[in-house]
Parts: structure tokens; sequence; C-alpha cells
């Protein structure tokens, strides 16, 4: 009998561990990823933002210090452009803050051709229907090469610049020869990065990053569309002009003739914080631009410095899905929660919902 009471409690003591052990177990911590502790830069950016100065990421760029009230919106606009098999060209895009003109191109034909590109709904000046006033937010061009595969070809020298460019003469002034050698400039830059035409099969994306803080938070006057020569006033000088302000970087593309004709898709998106009349739909819909401290915003813009001359990722990666004001608001409770998310971040999120959901950009 005793023999049999000591079995039991054996085993009950048996029992017992393995239960503690199954539970000791569970509370282990997940193992260490590979490559140790160790965190890259990019873990390193606050959470719930994202590639915050990717136009495609609908995550509103807080500022410092309180700017006020404003009424955000974003723009695309879309350009197919053949490259011709003898001429060069060169696409150029900024964001300027105070204008819906965001992108200009120029061939080296006889007679140079050229042409800027205008978000439609931002086209109008401040005295013509536009904001009153503006600055920039975000910025990025797209391209993807829609060419029959077996006939793409040609190279593409793509640089983000931070600095001015300097021309021999105002842009609607100069011979094909004087653009030629200005395209050979941008090519033979040592942070110009080239690729060729087949590269493109698949899209890619270049954002611009702001350079100025104080030029990048400057409200002005809206001046809608700009000429050739005025949008060039934001990225170049020559003699006898007076630059504008320029807050954001310019993305120069340099396309090469190519034995057959290849067809780009352009694509750009930019984001403004806008301000209008009291009396209109947007200046009733005004809210307090959103603030973080400044380590939080600095973490984010040092990234995309550092990674503004590699192509960002495919679309679907964070595309937006709607277009315009109606990705804004649909995306309005995702943009509250990531913001959380931040801590220390975000302090006004809910900046992201006041936006129309009937206001689609093209």
């Amino acid at each position: 009998m005793p023999r049999r009471r000591n079995q039991q409690r054996k085993k009950a003591t048996q029992r017992q561990q393995r239960a503690q052990g199954s539970r000791s177990r569970n509370k282990q911590p997940p193992p260490v990823p590979r490559g140790g502790n160790r965190r890259s830069r990019r873990s390193k950016m606050p959470s719930g933002m994202g590639d915050l100065f990717d136009p495609r990421n609908p995550v509103l760029v807080p500022s410092i210090v309180s700017e006020g009230a404003a009424f955000p919106i974003s723009g695309s606009t879309i350009r197919n452009l053949s490259m011709d098999t003898s001429v060069r060209t060169i696409v150029a895009y900024t964001n300027t803050g105070h204008a819906g003109t965001v992108m200009s191109w120029v061939n080296t034909s006889a007679t140079p051709g050229s042409e800027v590109n205008t978000i439609p709904l931002l086209a109008a000046a401040d005295t013509a229907g536009g904001p009153t006033s503006g600055r920039s937010m975000k910025g990025g061009l797209s391209i993807v090469n829609r060419t029959q595969v077996l006939n793409m070809g040609g190279q593409v020298a793509v640089l983000n610049s931070t600095q001015r460019v300097s021309l021999p003469a105002q842009p609607s002034s100069m011979t094909a020869a004087q653009w030629s050698a200005f395209m050979d400039e941008i090519v033979a830059h040592p942070k110009t990065r080239i690729y060729n035409g087949a590269d493109f099969k698949k899209g890619k994306t270049f954002i611009a990053h702001p350079l100025d803080q104080t030029e990048y938070v400057h409200y002005e006057g809206w001046h809608g569309t700009l000429g050739l020569n005025e949008f060039w006033q934001r990225i170049a000088i020559w003699s006898d002009v007076n630059p504008e302000p320029r807050p954001m970087s310019t993305i120069f593309l340099v396309f090469e003739p190519n034995s057959v004709n290849n067809v780009y898709e352009f694509k750009t998106r930019s984001a403004f914080y806008t301000r209008w009349p009291l009396n209109t739909v947007p200046g009733q819909a005004h809210r307090p631009v959103p603030t973080a401290p400044a380590a939080v915003i600095n973490a984010h813009r040092d990234h995309a410095e550092a990674t503004s001359h590699l192509a960002r990722a495919e679309e679907a990666t964070v595309a937006m899905g709607l277009t315009g004001a109606a990705a804004w608001l649909a995306r309005g409770a995702q943009v509250a929660r990531g913001a959380a998310m931040v801590g220390e971040g975000i302090m006004n999120a809910d900046l992201a919902v006041p936006l129309l959901a009937g206001m689609a950009l093209m």
C-alpha cells in the first residue's frame, strides 16, 4: 500500500513538472532574427509612417512647429513621350510648392521641342479660382517603358539634383547644341545612375525630397500654370534672371536615341498644403497642419536624402488605390492608426480626414 502511494505521488510530481516546463517554454522570447540584434537604418525610422516622402504614401508630412491651418491636396499628371531615333530628350520634375506645373521636357531637334505638364485642378492662379497660397509637401515621378519588349533599348540617365543647374541662356532661347551640352553634364555627374530602356519594363519611381526647411514650409501666392522659362527659374539660373524659390530636389532624366522609337509613360505625383478663400468648400475644410518632434521628421528626411538616387518599389507596394483627395479620405482611418503608432510622432493626425470624397484628380 505505501508503495502504491509513493508511485502515485511520483507520477503526480512528474505531471506537474511537465506542465511547468510547457508553460516555461511558451514564455520564452522568439528567436533572434538572422543577423543578431543589428537593425537597419530603415528599421530605425518611426513606425507607422512608412516612406514618408514617397507621394504614393498617404500619410501627411508633419511640421516641426505649428503653421496654422491648411487643406492638403494631391494630384497627378500623365504624359506619354515617344523618344526619337535621332534626338535626345531631357525631362525635369520638381514640386515648386506654388504652382500646379510640375514637369517639363525638352528635346534636341533642330528647333528644340518643349512642353510643361500641369495638374489640371491646380492650373488656375490665385486670382482665377485657385488656392490663395500653398507650399510643397511631397513629389515624385514614375516611369515605365511601354515599348514592345524586343525593341526596348537606349540609355536613360537619372539624377536627383539638390542644386540648381546653370544654363547658357533662358530655356526657350537655347539651341539644340546648347541643350545637348547641358544633357552631357547631367549624364556625367558623379551621382547620376545609368539605366537601359529595358530596365523600365516594370515601373520605377523616383522621389523628390525637401532642401531648405525655410523654403519648404514657405507659403506663397498660387501661380497656377508656369511657362517653360518660369518653371526652369525654380531649378536653374542663367544670365539676367532672378531665381525663384526652390523647396524640393529636381529629378532629371536624359534619354539617348535608340534604333527603334521607345515610348515612355510618365506619371507625376505631387502633394501640397494649400489655403483657400473662406467661402469655398476647401476653405471650410482647413485643419491644423500636424506637428511632430524634429527628430522624427529629420529621420525621414535623412532617409529620403540618402536614398534619393535609388528607384522606389513598384506601384503595388504603397499604391493609394484611389487618386487625389478621395484616396486621402478613404485612407483616413488607416492614417490615424499609423500616426498613433509613432508615439511621440504626429500629434494631430486627423488632418488626413477632411478631404472631399468626390474630388479626384487625374
